[in-house]
């Protein structure tokens, strides 16, 4: 009866610890290609990371984007802006 519940423990685990992998490389993959690099792909990214397991490294990068992300929406409104004013 343990040695299953070990297996599930390991398995979600894994599981977890594939997800966060994954989500990371789409992060790095969206920061190297600034043609890919949107707001909406930022907002996307976000999202996903939201419904991991915690952990550090993705929390670290998710706060990452989440900064990269209001400062891409501060200078689209100042863009906006400047856009009327003409």
């Amino acid at each position: 009866m343990f040695g299953e519940l070990t297996n599930v423990n390991n398995s979600n685990l894994s599981l977890q610890l594939h997800q966060q992998s994954q989500w990371l490389d789409e992060v790095n993959d969206l920061l190297n290609d600034p043609n890919q690099l949107t707001i909406d792909a930022m907002r996307k990214l976000l999202e996903a990371g939201i419904s991991l397991a915690p952990h550090p490294t993705c929390e670290k990068a998710m706060a990452g984007l989440q900064d990269l992300l209001t400062i891409s929406e501060r200078w689209e409104e100042k863009a906006r802006i400047a856009l009327q004013a003409k």
